[in-house]
């Protein structure tokens, strides 16, 4: 992975008990985030939370996805016609620019 400045993960989304708050950590138990939930059962803040946790995974799998370019650019139009490759790595380097906070 690209070198970059956020805290490693694996991290996880864990629901304190009692709620309202779901709490994002890093396997070692250092708490990274907590998300507020309204209420007990309140389904978007869990998926928020969950969400934040993939973070670092997601941001590494598009780094993973950009590798592929030079391959995805020749082969693609041959088994996808009208697939427009350029446009989706624009789509992942402008989540990347969102992520790493870059201009």
């Amino acid at each position: 992975m690209t070198n970059t400045k956020h805290t490693p993960g694996p991290w996880r989304a864990t629901p304190r008990t009692p709620a309202p708050w779901v709490d994002v950590d890093r396997n070692d138990g250092r708490t990274l985030a907590v998300v507020q939930a309204g209420v007990k059962e309140d389904l978007p803040a869990l998926a928020n939370a969950r969400l934040i946790a993939a973070a670092p995974d997601l941001l590494e799998a598009l780094y993973s996805i950009l590798n592929l370019e030079g391959v995805a650019k020749w082969g693609a139009k041959d088994y996808m016609p009208g697939l427009d490759v350029y446009y989706h790595f624009q789509k992942i380097r402008a989540a990347i620019r969102k992520a790493t906070g870059e201009a």
